[in-house]
């Protein structure tokens, strides 16, 4: 499964028209007037837009931003580290946490770390 550290990815073109078409938003975030008048939309965002979002990468997102806020970041190793600490106790932080989560969360912090290592 495809997670997300970030809000709920959304459908580009989430208004869909009588003849099946999808149709993109304007700026208040309804179909075009234009579009109205010619046929009835109603509001229907395809499935595969809707990211589910990995908690363990949410509260890991908070806590970089906590620590440079602090003025004291810390790399990815680092975290990566305590990820792997806090995933081992059975009362963690991330009880709710599938295991699917815990899986995608280890590649993406792993990946990220081995980036830093590459370009420091």
């Amino acid at each position: 499964m495809r997670f997300t550290s970030r809000g709920v990815a959304r459908d580009p073109e989430p208004w869909l028209s009588e003849d099946g078409n999808y149709r993109a938003p304007d700026e208040n975030h309804r179909p075009a007037p234009w579009a109205i008048k010619r046929m009835p939309y109603h509001w229907a965002p395809r499935p595969e837009y809707n990211v589910p979002v990995n908690p363990i990468l949410v509260d890991i997102r908070i806590y970089r931003a906590a620590r440079r806020e602090m003025n004291n970041p810390k790399g990815w190793e680092h975290v990566l580290r305590k990820f792997e600490r806090a995933i081992k106790g059975t009362s963690g932080p991330w009880t709710d946490a599938t295991a699917e989560h815990v899986v995608h969360a280890r590649k993406v912090l792993t990946h990220l770390a081995n980036l830093e290592a590459l370009h420091g």
